[in-house]
């Protein structure tokens, strides 16, 4: 009879203690032991407060130690996504770049003829400038190839509003990427991005017709670009996403060095004090080569401005170690290894700025120092083209890369 009792009573005290667990699992959410397996990271991450609660409660019931707490481990690396999620965020950076290479060079041309009378002096910079904006698909060829003078060229240029060319395919692209990468932005970006995206597009949309209105509507443009690179800069953690947004950045500013900037230099014959002078303004680099050499322009400390100074965030050189840089870390996440521009490249730019230092009758016309310099630009634009090519077999797609099939030949 007392073994009975015994029996009994305990396993009602088992009962009562599985009724008590079973509840608390119900009532406090799902409960989680430590198993000799490895948890993973997202396990660690959930339930501690819960498994903390059911814990006390279990000691007070006499069970302690039936459950340990998880502790969550700290992380830095982090910053995982899909493959389209980096994709678009690499994209987003190229087309605000160009969306800022455009205004740039919309507003360089705009500014001139905003000055009423075009001398020879303004009518040579816009005949330069006018091909720049025929590349860009800024403006019509027709109208883009015209007199500076004429009414063709302005008419092209203010009407820029009324067509889907390129200043407005680049906003649409920039509104398509930010709303499918809502997830990825802070508040304040996410805030900012769309109130700022709709005030630029109304404000270009208004100034059909109207120089002034337009100058001022490329001027909104610039600070939004400035407001965008701004919270990007500081509010988004530097992982993976940033590197991408970053990298897509620094391949379109380093392209428009070249086919910008360094443009008018492939043209012939070649005027060098517009040349130089457009090089500057594009390459926001006007103050500081007035503070440097007092406004006297020569092709070598021009071209070592916006080629080769390193402390120049818009010189060519800054984007290749900025973009080598990037590489280094993303091949260290991802183990995926991307060759950036070889160091050779840099050293070819050096070499011809060296040859434009020498006696001006050396490079004055068109000799071995310029054709040097359109051969190495070439070069080096090639070399972009098969960088962006390379960063999307390596990361963004998921085709694998073609491979011969055949028979060997004997």
């Amino acid at each position: 009879m007392t073994r009975l009792l015994r029996s009994t009573s305990v396993r009602l005290a088992l009962g009562y203690a599985l009724l008590f667990i079973f509840s608390s699992v119900v009532l406090g959410g799902l409960l989680w032991w430590r198993t000799t397996q490895t948890l993973d990271q997202e396990t660690e991450a959930v339930m501690a407060s819960d498994t903390r609660a059911i814990g006390d409660r279990l000691r007070d019931f006499g069970l302690a130690g039936a459950v340990e707490t998880i502790n969550t481990r700290i992380r830095r690396a982090g910053d995982e996504a899909p493959s389209r999620a980096m994709d678009n965020l690499f994209w987003l950076g190229r087309y605000i770049e160009r969306l800022d290479n455009d205004t740039r060079l919309l507003r360089t041309t705009a500014n001139r003829i905003a000055q009423g009378v075009v001398g020879p002096r303004e009518a040579q910079e816009l005949r330069l400038l006018g091909r720049l904006l025929d590349g860009a698909n800024l403006m019509p060829s027709s109208a883009a190839l015209s007199m500076p003078d004429s009414t063709a060229f302005q008419e092209g240029l203010i009407t820029i509003a009324s067509e889907k060319r390129g200043l407005f395919q680049v906003l649409d692209a920039i509104q398509r990427l930010t709303g499918t990468l809502r997830d990825r932005f802070s508040a304040d970006m996410t805030a900012a991005v769309g109130p700022l995206l709709a005030d630029v597009r109304q404000k270009v949309l208004s100034t059909r017709g109207n120089l002034d209105l337009l100058l001022a509507a490329l001027d909104n443009i610039a600070r939004f670009v400035a407001t965008l690179s701004g919270l990007a800069q500081e509010n988004m953690t530097r992982g993976t996403g940033w590197l991408f947004l970053d990298l897509g950045r620094r391949l379109e500013r380093a392209q428009f060095v070249l086919t910008g900037a360094l443009g008018p230099f492939q043209h012939s014959p070649i005027d060098w004090d517009a040349s130089m002078r457009i090089a500057l303004e594009l390459c926001d680099s006007t103050i500081t080569y007035r503070w440097r050499y007092l406004g006297q322009l020569q092709p070598a400390p021009v071209l070592d401005l916006v080629v080769v100074d390193e402390s120049n965030p818009r010189s060519f050189a800054f984007q290749m170690r900025t973009i080598a840089n990037h590489l280094e870390r993303l091949g260290q996440a991802s183990g995926v290894q991307v060759a950036a521009l070889p160091p050779a490249l840099e050293e070819d730019l050096q070499r011809v700025v060296q040859q434009f230092g020498g006696e001006e009758k050396s490079w004055r016309h068109e000799g071995l120092a310029l054709s040097m310099l359109r051969d190495v630009a070439n070069d080096a634009e090639a070399r972009l083209e098969t960088l962006s090519e390379a960063l999307t077999r390596a990361y963004f797609s998921h085709v694998p890369t073609a491979q011969a099939v055949g028979f060997m030949g004997s």
